[in-house]
């Protein structure tokens, strides 16, 4: 069902310690014919079994209850080669199941029969619950006395990247998982972690051109063994850089990676500005106009403030703080329409930093608490509570909807709408000032029962076990009427009918709007766009590579242009019976000979459009604004045309809002 979502947003500013109020009418459109990502993850995480350490019956009960209370659709999953294959005999593997203790070290062999029985517990509980599972593998066998997983010597042995034996022992362990555990849940594998910045050292043994060769190789090898489902994700890499390894796997390993896969760490202070969507945008866009099959994930998100680089973890994880922001961040990536973000990480029981008596605390929890003398470590931590939310409320299969946030006063949104029907809309405030929102809902034409969560710094309810529970139960609301929201400064809200009664949502066939911040609503367009000034690849733009975050969008507002300067560029859209449009446009110093419209019935024979211009205003960079509208209305057209000629340099013609409409 097509349908539109009005949330409007009466928001409210606190200036210092004073108690007035000064209302800011800004509403939030959510629309459901404008579906940013309908191959939505849901909620994700890192995790693996612990690196050194056994977990006690009632551990492993106590973790698993409460990743079940999530309700995850997508976890990240690394192990490292030495735990399943100790060496080669000629060509072929020495693998632990093909094997005994007599050969390897007794510890050694001990630990990592110990590990792999705690990954198949832990790929039969993902089975269970219907959790897919990225696995892959950490790094290659680099080094012969690693030590960073256990205090005895390794098996010594090491082996290049693109060593066909190394790629036919991974293969083999994915077939060992997959057809003879049974753990189908496996759908993806990524080889090696965090590439790109493995090959700034050559010593690592990685470059470009061993890792591409090495992905082909596991390619070949995974359809060899009848596992051709398996997708390989990459080139998962460390963000940002000068970095040219997107460019390079989406044009030499197009047919083989289906899935971009990155890595983000992010400055508190980058949620404010929004650069978190604007750059997540920008990377979807260049995604897509490659490959619009590919989908994006972060294999590994987390908030950077409080890391310590020393051991890896971070100080400020326990702190109320940290909730807001990663959500606010994950609610920023799922408005640039990627697939998944995986939170780093669930558990500080997972990893020890390198050969050091010392875990990496960024989890939920620690789950062998006890064992380290911190019972303490074993509670749950505020951010859980955001991230669960997040998770259980907008569930694997959802569609994610687009909505404008009121980003200047901090303020950023996401809507979906679940499998089952249910909706769910989350909110941040990561401003100092308390605000109210009142949201409005015109097209739910029932009164459902809605339930809102509330993560406020002295207020985010909690059950006996630790887990969210609704602040209040909102019966029979009337979204026509609108419900208030009030925030103090900085803070989480989600409203969702999971739990309570669905929403019936009515048809709205009469207007679409696209603000021009991907492609997503697009019937069709020309292969040459760029997007905020860069060009069709951010590589293009002058032989270098730009830093996104100085990429310009003007007042606030995404853009599409030409690509190139010698080409014109189109984009087209499917409204039927549509009569009328407002198309929102930019130009250095005129709009007026910058573009032509064309309709259409049947997206066959196009017909041009007399045009007329609102007066020209001035912007920044010499731009000016002007919004274009057909002389006549139109009659019997179904298909748009938009067509950007080029004029000087690329970026100098822009799109930045289609509004069609049959009135």
């Amino acid at each position: 069902m097509r349908n539109w979502i009005y949330a409007v947003l009466l928001l409210a500013g606190l200036v210092g310690c004073t108690t007035e109020k000064t209302e800011v009418k800004n509403p939030i459109v959510v629309d459901t014919d404008f579906v940013l990502q309908g191959n939505y993850y849901g909620g994700a995480m890192q995790w693996e079994p612990t690196d050194r350490d056994s977990m006690t019956e009632a551990q492993w009960e106590r973790l698993f209850k409460r990743v079940k209370f999530m309700n995850l659709g997508y976890i990240r999953c690394c192990i490292m080669p030495y735990y399943y294959c100790f060496g080669y005999e000629g060509q072929n593997p020495i693998l632990l199941w093909n094997m005994d203790s007599t050969r390897v070290d007794a510890r050694w062999y001990a630990n990592s029969r110990r590990y792999m029985n705690d990954l198949y517990r832990q790929l039969q509980f993902c089975k269970d619950n219907h959790i897919d599972v990225l696995l892959g593998e950490w790094w290659k066998p680099m080094n012969p006395n690693w030590q960073q997983t256990v205090p005895v010597d390794m098996p010594k042995y090491t082996i290049e990247l693109d060593d066909p034996r190394y790629a036919a022992a991974v293969a083999t362990m994915v077939e060992h998982l997959v057809k003879e555990k049974g753990f189908t849940c496996i759908k993806q594998f990524n080889l090696g972690n965090e590439v790109n910045l493995m090959a700034n050292d050559p010593k690592n043994g990685y470059s470009w051109e061993k890792w591409k060769q090495s992905i082909l190789n596991l390619r070949a090898e995974l359809d060899k063994r009848g596992l051709n489902d398996i997708k390989i994700v990459g080139p998962d890499g460390g963000y940002w850089g000068v970095d040219v390894w997107f460019n390079k796997t989406l044009n030499e390993l197009d047919s083989v990676v289906s899935v971009i896969d990155y890595h983000w760490y992010i400055n508190k202070d980058w949620t404010y500005t929004n650069r978190v969507e604007d750059e997540t945008r920008m990377f979807r866009f260049f995604t897509q106009m490659q490959d619009s099959s590919k989908v994006n994930i972060w294999g590994e998100m987390g908030i950077r403030d409080g890391h310590d680089e020393v051991f890896d973890q971070h100080t400020l994880i326990h702190q109320w703080w940290y909730g807001t922001f990663v959500a606010d961040a994950l609610i920023q990536t799922l408005r640039s329409g990627w697939s998944a973000a995986a939170a780093w990480g669930m558990d500080d029981a997972m990893h020890y930093k390198d050969n050091l008596d010392e875990q990496k605390r960024w989890g939920f929890w620690n789950s062998i608490a006890e064992q380290k003398n911190k019972p303490e470590e074993a509670n749950i931590r505020p951010w859980f509570y955001t991230w669960s939310l997040m998770s259980r409320n907008i569930p694997k299969g959802s569609k994610i909807l687009y909505c404008n946030s009121y980003r200047t006063q901090n303020l950023n949104c996401v809507a979906a709408l679940t499998p089952a029907g249910d909706l769910t809309f989350a909110i941040t405030n990561t401003a100092d000032f308390a605000q109210s929102v009142t949201l409005q809902i015109p097209t739910v034409t029932n009164r459902p029962t809605v339930n809102k969560y509330v993560y406020f710094e002295d207020d985010y309810p909690v059950d006996a076990d630790g887990f969210p529970v609704a602040k209040e139960v909102l019966k029979s609301v009337d979204f026509t009427r609108g419900v208030t929201i009030d925030f103090p400064a900085k803070g989480f809200v989600m409203l969702t009918t999971n739990g309570g009664s669905r929403p019936e949502i009515v048809k709205n066939d009469r207007c679409m709007v696209d603000p021009m911040e991907g492609i997503q609503r697009m019937y069709d367009h020309s292969d040459n766009l760029g997007m905020n000034s860069f060009a069709r690849f951010y590589d293009e733009c002058g032989g270098s590579t730009p830093d996104f975050q100085f990429f310009k969008v003007l007042e606030d507002h995404g853009s599409i242009h030409p690509s190139t300067n010698d080409e014109s560029a189109y984009v087209t859209y499917k409204f039927d019976g549509m009569n009328h449009f407002e198309i929102k446009v930019s130009g250095v110093e005129t709009v007026a000979d910058r573009f032509k419209v064309y309709a259409s019935s049947d997206n066959k024979t196009w017909q041009p459009v007399e045009l007329d211009f609102t007066e020209p205003e001035m912007s920044v960079w010499r731009f000016v604004h002007a919004t274009m509208t057909p002389k006549a209305p139109l009659a019997n057209v179904n298909y748009l045309k938009i067509e950007m000629l080029p004029k000087g340099y690329f970026a100098n013609t822009r799109i930045r809002e289609v509004k069609i409409e049959k009135r």
